[in-house]
């Protein structure tokens, strides 16, 4: 797959010929958010309405299943329209993974609508539930008959081989060899059935395929071992019981082995499956918290300038008030000293008045 920054560079050209909005940036299309694939499909016109009846505004989707269901509609439509599968996972878009094939998945959606091609009937198809058989699986089925097909050229080679040297052997040997035969086949079809059970849960997850394979060289190991051990006996009359017995019991333990390391692996897979799901949860909430926090903190910067706004408009309301008060404190010092000043005047005319009238009294 091409490298992220020649697909972001085609996903904008192809879209651009196609859609006015919303802005085709570099940063979102490097890690495309719901809300900007929502309103691509929106403004897209290859995905008939009914399709995605009630989604027209990404505020009534919230929860993360009504995210990959949605998601999940426009990529199998898309996949339907122009015939071919995408690797896109709505799982892996909302957790704001794997970019490289949600742009491949939005050029498919481009090209779609360039080129004018009926989705009507791939809408029917999503309606009906149906589901574009992914690229994995297909690679898997490959790979299955591959393997096939060379287990069953190591089994005809090694059952030749084995039928040899059966007749060469004694009948005791025969007999012993016939026993750990049956054992080996018995362990061989619990494993199989292990591997075929753990191979179908990892196809329904898309995950697990390094398990997958190491599940497949331990099986070939395991084919190569019982070959090794049924070539690996004597070809003469002369081999004892007592070589015979040590021969079982070294392959009975290395079965063992085999099985054990099986059933280890089986538990990491149903381990890993759980892990990732919670891994993806995990990234969403934190994405979730960034983005609450981003608000919190312009909210606050808001409030803030609107408050030291709002302190600036009331210091300059109140500026004339001051003044004004200072003016009446002023005046009341002021008609304070003329009291005084008239208390003293009183004063000194009462002095006069009784200094007159002794001096009438003193007359007469």
């Amino acid at each position: 797959m091409a490298d992220l920054d020649s697909l972001v560079e085609k996903t904008a050209s192809s879209l651009g010929k196609v859609i006015k909005k919303p802005p085709l940036t570099d940063k979102l299309l490097r890690r495309p958010p719901f809300r900007f694939l929502h309103d691509v499909i929106m403004e897209s016109t290859m995905i008939m309405p009914h399709l995605l009846a009630g989604a027209q505004d990404s505020g009534n989707i919230k929860d993360k299943q009504q995210k990959m269901d949605f998601l999940d509609k426009a990529i199998f439509a898309t996949a339907f329209t122009i015939g071919k599968s995408l690797s896109a996972k709505s799982s892996k878009i909302v957790a704001g993974h794997d970019p490289e094939n949600t742009n491949v998945w939005l050029q498919a959606m481009a090209y779609a609508v360039r080129k004018k091609l009926d989705s009507s009937a791939a809408v029917q198809r999503v309606l009906a539930g149906e589901k574009p058989a992914s690229k994995s699986s297909k690679s898997k089925s490959s790979a299955k008959d591959e393997e096939g097909k060379s287990a069953r050229k190591s089994k005809g080679d090694a059952s030749q081989s084995s039928a040899e040297a059966e007749a060469k052997k004694a009948e005791a040997k025969a007999k012993a060899k016939a026993k750990a035969k049956a054992e080996a086949q018995a362990a061989e079809a619990a494993a199989a059935e292990a591997q075929s059970t753990d191979e179908e849960n990892m196809d329904e997850d898309g995950e697990g395929r390094e398990q997958g394979a190491l599940m497949r060289k331990i099986m070939e190991k395991k084919a190569q071992q019982n070959e090794d051990v049924t070539t690996a006996g004597p070809t003469t009359q002369g081999s004892t019981n007592q070589d015979d017995a040590q021969l079982q019991l070294e392959r009975q333990q290395a079965e063992k082995e085999v099985l054990s390391l099986q059933m280890s692996v089986q538990t990491l897979c149903r381990c890993a499956n759980p892990l990732g799901r919670i891994i993806d949860y995990i990234q969403e909430d934190v994405d979730s918290m960034r983005k609450e926090l981003l608000q919190w903190r312009e909210e606050y910067q808001d409030h803030a300038a609107a408050l030291n706004e709002q302190e600036r408009e009331t210091e300059g309301a109140i500026e004339p008030l001051k003044a004004e008060l200072a003016d009446y404190e002023q005046r009341v010092r002021d008609k304070r000293d003329a009291i005084a000043n008239l208390k003293v005047q009183l004063l000194d005319n009462e002095q006069k008045l009784q200094r007159l009238m002794m001096g009438v009294a003193a007359s007469n």
